[in-house]
C-alpha cells in the first residue's frame, strides 16, 4: 500500500513540476513579447493598458510579472528604453531637442527635458555638446 502512495505521489510531483515549467515558460514568452512591444512601440504613447491588452493578460498580472523578471516596473523600464534611444539619437544626429523629445516618446519637449535631466544629470543640449566635444 505504502508502494502505491509513494508512486502516486511520486506521479503527482512530476505532473506538478510539468504544470510549473509550463507556466514559467508561458510567463517569459509573455515578457518576451511585453518588452519586444515596448521597443517596437517606444516612440508612440504607451499604456499599461494597451500593453496588457496586447499581452492577453491583466494589467496587474503583468505590471507583477514584469517586476519579478526584469527588477523595475514597465514604466521604468519604457523611460530607461527611451532615454537610452534619446542619447543615441543626440548624439547622432542633429535633430532639435524638440524632435528627438517626440521621436522617443515624449509629446511634451520640456517634460523631456526634465526627465533627461534627471537620468543624466545633464539638460539635453548640454549632453549633446558634451558628445561633440569628444
Amino acid at each position: 500500500v505504502l508502494s502505491l502512495l509513494f508512486s502516486s505521489l511520486a506521479d503527482d510531483m512530476q505532473l506538478w513540476n510539468l504544470e510549473l515549467t509550463g507556466a514559467k515558460t508561458e510567463h517569459r514568452l509573455l515578457m518576451q513579447r511585453a518588452v519586444e512591444y515596448l521597443h517596437v512601440r517606444c516612440g508612440r504613447q504607451i499604456t499599461i493598458e494597451g500593453l496588457a491588452k496586447f499581452c492577453n493578460c491583466s494589467q496587474s498580472f503583468l505590471q507583477h510579472l514584469f517586476k519579478q523578471y526584469y527588477g523595475v516596473t514597465v514604466s521604468a523600464y519604457l523611460e530607461s528604453l527611451r532615454m537610452e534611444k534619446a542619447r543615441l539619437l543626440l548624439k547622432n544626429s542633429a535633430l532639435p531637442v524638440s524632435q528627438v523629445a517626440l521621436r522617443v516618446g515624449y509629446r511634451d519637449p520640456n517634460y523631456f527635458s526634465t526627465v533627461f535631466t534627471k537620468n543624466h544629470h545633464l539638460s539635453p543640449s548640454a549632453y549633446r555638446g558634451l558628445r561633440e566635444n569628444d
